[in-house]
C-alpha cells in the first residue's frame, strides 16, 4: 500500500501516477494511478522480490493538465499475503 500527505485545493484536481521497478532495474513502469484521498494497492508484486516506487503528480486547474517530476512516495507499507 502506497500512501501521501492529501494536499487540495478547491479548484485543483490530483491524480499521482504510481510507478513501480525492481530493486536491481534501472527504468521504472506505470503501474497505476490513484487520487489522494485514496491509498494505491499494488496487487502486481511478486514474493521476495524488492521493489522501488516513485509517483509523479498530474493537476488539473481550470481545464490545464501539468504532470510533474518523478519523486518518492510517502509512505510504502507491506502487507502480507
Amino acid at each position: 500500500e502506497i500512501s501521501w500527505p492529501v494536499s487540495l485545493t478547491a479548484d485543483t484536481e490530483i491524480t499521482y501516477l504510481i510507478y513501480r521497478k525492481e530493486k536491481n532495474q534501472s527504468a521504472f513502469e506505470e503501474v497505476g494511478e490513484s487520487r489522494p484521498d485514496t491509498p494505491y494497492l499494488d496487487r502486481g508484486v511478486q514474493p521476495g522480490v524488492s521493489y522501488e516506487y516513485a509517483i509523479r503528480v498530474k493537476l488539473l486547474r481550470n481545464g490545464q493538465s501539468d504532470i510533474g517530476g518523478l519523486g518518492a512516495p510517502a509512505a510504502v507499507r507491506r502487507i502480507a499475503n
